[in-house]
């Protein structure tokens, strides 16, 4: 057994130990802050931001870790490419589990700004967890078909499906940020003074939040960009992503991509002041 690690994995196991610890810290004082406040989970906003943080704690705790174990066996063992299958096939799973749940909660607020009669009426808990209940179970269909290419090349799913999913993101942002600078930009008449501060502020809470969302969608995109990359790449090469040439590069795709998970928690959470304060509650807690 020889130690034969390049600078290129010693650099991605410090960045996988960092973002670990990052991302399983930051979004634990969300879902405790959350889950100690029953006034903000009742809103659907707010619980959409807790089931968010749950599936990308699991991304950060879980993820991180297991590209760690993956880069360190390459440095000692032979290469062994059904290992490395299997860690990806994993990985794929997390890293689809907290991509949908983006979406969820991208699409529950571009309900509520865009069409807010259909979301008072219609969204509810219940429906939004189907959805997510839904679109986890295609997360695992997928990726199951996608393993060792039983039935869908790997590489069409890390190019597809990122590419799918940033024209989704940005039909849904556009949407959102366009329908909330409207509503910041247009006047009204309000039946009192106090009504109409009551209305400036709430429109302007609107846009932060639909800005902020974009921030979000901005990061994911970002995030994803090296998976698109990369496998577009290798489609083009026809090689495959678990070649021993190219699986040291393709193991930056989840890195990178559950670099999100911690982007997540910082733009939706601690970007919100009342969240924020709750958040900082916690952090006194354990000083």
């Amino acid at each position: 057994m020889s130690f034969r690690a390049s600078i290129n994995e010693i650099f991605l196991c410090i960045i996988n130990g960092v973002f670990m610890i990052m991302g399983t810290l930051l979004n634990s004082v969300v879902i405790i802050s959350l889950w100690r406040s029953s006034n903000l989970r009742k809103k659907l906003c707010y619980f959409m931001i807790f089931v968010l943080s749950c599936f990308d704690l699991v991304a950060a705790s879980v993820t991180h870790p297991i590209i760690v174990c993956v880069t360190v066996s390459l440095a000692f063992q032979p290469y062994n490419e059904l290992c490395v299958q299997v860690a990806i096939l994993i990985l794929n799973h997390l890293y689809g589990f907290a991509m949908f749940a983006l979406l969820t909660l991208n699409v529950e607020r571009f309900l509520s700004i865009v069409y807010p009669i259909f979301h008072r009426t219609y969204v509810t808990k219940r429906r939004l967890l189907s959805v997510i209940a839904f679109l986890q179970i295609l997360t695992i269909v997928l990726s199951t078909l996608s393993f060792q290419d039983l039935l869908i090349s790997g590489r069409i799913i890390v190019t597809v499906i990122p590419v799918t999913m940033f024209l989704l993101f940005v039909y849904l942002n556009y949407s959102i940020f366009l329908v909330a600078k409207q509503r910041k930009n247009k006047g009204c008449v309000a039946e009192s003074p106090m009504d109409d501060q009551k209305e400036k502020r709430h429109k302007i809470l609107e846009f932060r939040k639909a800005f902020t969302c974009f921030l979000a969608v901005i990061c994911f995109h970002l995030c994803t960009l090296p998976a698109i990359v990369i496998g577009g790449l290798c489609f083009v090469w026809n090689m495959s992503l678990f070649d021993e040439k190219v699986v040291h590069l393709a193991l930056w795709i989840p890195t990178i991509s559950s670099i999100n998970s911690t982007l997540n928690c910082l733009l939706l959470f601690w970007k919100n002041f009342v969240l924020r304060h709750e958040g900082m509650k916690i952090i006194k807690c354990f000083q």
